[in-house]
């Protein structure tokens, strides 16, 4: 993983809008191109990394390599929140068993 990549991410911006700019730009690049580099699978060549820090202000050596960079750990409240879709949808399959069973029993 490179930073470029995870700073690719941050900008908010799906791999579409970022493909769209960098046409905008003059400068060609697919969609899953931008997938790649995004996963930190593939880095942009020179071309594409100047334009990346023109448009979304990511430095150009960002997308070097760098084995000991780690990502940040996710944010604490996304476990919780996980748990809690978790918790609401046994919720509600209860419900609906609870309401089968009542139309069961007036049947």
């Amino acid at each position: 993983m490179n930073r470029g990549a995870v700073l690719l991410r941050r900008t908010g911006r799906t791999q579409r809008q970022i493909a769209e700019r960098l046409h905008k730009r003059g400068v060609g690049v697919s969609v899953q191109a931008v997938g790649y580099w995004r996963l930190g699978d593939k880095r942009p060549n020179n071309a594409h990394r100047r334009i990346l820090a023109i448009e979304f202000g990511i430095p150009v050596a960002a997308w070097e390599w760098a084995a000991a960079y780690e990502p940040p750990p996710p944010p604490p409240w996304r476990a919780d929140w996980r748990d809690a879709r978790r918790e609401l949808r046994l919720v509600l399959r209860l419900r609906v068993a609870l309401i089968a069973i009542a139309i069961a029993a007036t049947a």
